[in-house]
């Protein structure tokens, strides 16, 4: 036991001068942090999509995508006068005789007026219904 005291007392002024551990607080709230991880992720995403070629998803927004749609109906109706559009739905069902294509405001529906023998009928249809626009059902 005798000996065990000099040791004791030898290490115990190490002990005392030993540095204490600091943490620092974060730079940045963990919110922040998400928000600027999130932009970071979204911007190497669309660069690796870009570079790998079609096979990658494409984000188009809502309005873009109704009023890409509601332009190319006009667009057929001013270059081939003689024949109406029409639009295939993802269900398989086709839309012939297109009058016109209204947009909603929010962009996320379309207004389509068909002719018909009795009267001008309306369909109300989801843009991500819509599959193809074509004209006399080719």
């Amino acid at each position: 036991m005798k000996k065990l005291f000099p040791i004791f007392f030898s290490t115990l002024p190490l002990l005392a001068v030993s540095p204490t551990i600091y943490m620092a607080p974060p730079e940045a709230t963990p919110k922040a942090l998400n928000e600027s991880l999130s932009k970071g992720e979204k911007t190497a995403v669309a660069k690796e999509a870009a570079q790998k070629g079609t096979s990658e998803m494409m984000i188009i927004s809502p309005e873009g995508r109704a009023k890409d749609i509601e332009a190319a109906i006009a667009f057929l109706k001013k270059h081939a006068p003689s024949t109406k559009p029409s639009i295939k739905l993802t269900n398989g069902s086709i839309l012939s005789g297109i009058i016109n294509v209204n947009v909603m405001p929010g962009g996320t529906l379309l207004i389509i007026q068909i002719a018909s023998l009795k009267r001008v009928q309306y369909q109300i249809e989801k843009i991500e219904n819509i599959d193809t626009i074509m004209t006399n059902g080719t």
